[in-house]
């Protein structure tokens, strides 16, 4: 027995092996897998089986002797192994008789047709198909109904026909929590406004993902942004969304539907191009915890002192990278701030390091900072946290941006 058998053996007998990597075993004749799969059957330790070989009968043959083996496996990650003219249903045919596998990744492969079967494996709870192409898609008539993480992004269709009725068919699940739809161009698709029929009906998303669907040259942008708009004002389940990189300008839109949407505590809206824009006064929500803005074209302090206004429960909030000249008002607001947690204003000018130091002495809450001060800056806020820890016993984090 070869020491890599042996070595692979007691990984598995003493319960230390959590992962087994089909390149490990790929090679082994008969009698050697015979000896792990017998192994297996008394392990404990592990969850997940990764393939990164290209898929064939062999490789199939031995995923599914492992999973009969072990009803402990729970994540099967089958990664940049899965070409269209391979077939692969004598495996997603046994996934449908199996009730261990609940994580499956089929990410950066390339099919004919979307595997419509893996939506119907027993317990699935998360399917991923990130980065993966498909010439076309077949009617998904059924979702299991444990199904609560979908990762779409970044998917390739040949010829988008039934692309828009997927995603439909998808939120219409009513166990669906997280859809990542980042990177798919789906509001170049006929009747794309049906889509937001479907986030409106849905009852269940809490986390989604929009961004990058949006291109700076499409004639009809300012539309969809108001549909996507439409989304936060009517979607009564959303809590974390992401809107970045669409090239979005509209944020009085935004800001004006965000005071309708009592559910969402995480809104990041990073590299848009979003600029500076005077709010109406009766704008104010108090829901939203966790807002990112960075990247954007704000350039008056006055913007970031009425977001803080405006969303008076913000515990964290990333401005930077954006072009604020001066801070000296944004610090006299935050002296007498008393929920902001974590603060990042890192930008190419350092010239209100100073003024951000005198700010630490008087607020009380933030604990972390990100910004790129001076050394100066940098040892009297030091100096500045040592003296709080002494005296609130609180340990504050200061994060100097290089």
């Amino acid at each position: 027995m070869t020491t890599h058998i042996q070595n692979l053996l007691d990984s598995i007998n003493n319960n230390t092996m959590d992962i087994i990597n089909i390149s490990d075993i790929i090679n082994l004749n008969d009698e050697q897998l015979s000896l792990i799969y017998n192994s297996i059957k008394r392990n404990n330790s592990i969850y997940k089986i990764i393939n990164n070989n290209l898929l064939n009968d062999n490789i199939i043959d031995i995923i599914i002797e492992i999973l009969q083996n072990n009803d402990n496996i729970i994540y099967l990650c089958l990664d940049d192994c899965i070409q269209r003219t391979i077939k692969i249903d004598k495996l997603l045919n046994y996934l449908q008789t199996n009730t261990s596998i609940n994580n499956l990744e089929l990410t950066n492969n390339s099919f004919d047709n979307i595997p419509i079967q893996i939506f119907e494996i027993p317990n699935i709870v998360s399917i991923n198909l990130c980065n993966s192409s498909f010439n076309n898609i077949n009617d998904v008539n059924k979702i299991s109904q444990s199904l609560q993480i979908l990762n779409l992004k970044n998917i390739k269709f040949t010829y988008p026909n039934n692309k828009l009725s997927f995603f439909n068919t998808s939120l219409k699940n009513n166990s669906l929590i997280t859809f990542e739809l980042s990177d798919t161009s789906i509001y170049r698709l006929d009747d794309y406004f049906l889509l937001n029929e479907a986030f409106a009906n849905n009852s269940t998303l809490t986390i989604l993902d929009l961004s990058g669907n949006i291109n700076k040259f499409d004639y009809n942008n300012n539309q969809i942004e108001d549909l996507i708009y439409d989304i936060i004002q009517h979607n009564k389940t959303l809590t974390d969304l992401k809107l970045v990189n669409n090239y979005f300008m509209h944020s009085i839109k935004l800001f004006n539907v965000l005071q309708h949407n009592t559910t969402l505590t995480k809104l990041d809206i990073s590299k848009n191009c979003y600029n500076n824009i005077i709010f109406e006064n009766n704008i104010h929500n108090d829901t939203l915890i966790n807002l990112n803005i960075s990247y954007n074209y704000i350039t008056s302090e006055e913007f970031i002192i009425n977001l803080l206004n405006i969303f008076t429960s913000l515990e964290t909030l990333d401005i930077s990278n954006n072009r604020i000249i001066s801070v000296d008002g944004l610090c006299n607001i935050l002296n007498n701030n008393h929920t902001l947690t974590s603060l990042n204003i890192t930008r190419d000018n350092t010239d209100y390091e100073s003024r951000i130091v005198n700010l630490l002495k008087h607020n009380t809450t933030l604990t972390d900072l990100k910004s790129n001060f001076i050394t100066t800056s940098y040892e009297q806020l030091n100096a500045l946290f040592k003296q709080r820890m002494i005296k609130n016993d609180d340990e504050i984090i200061y994060r100097q941006s290089m």
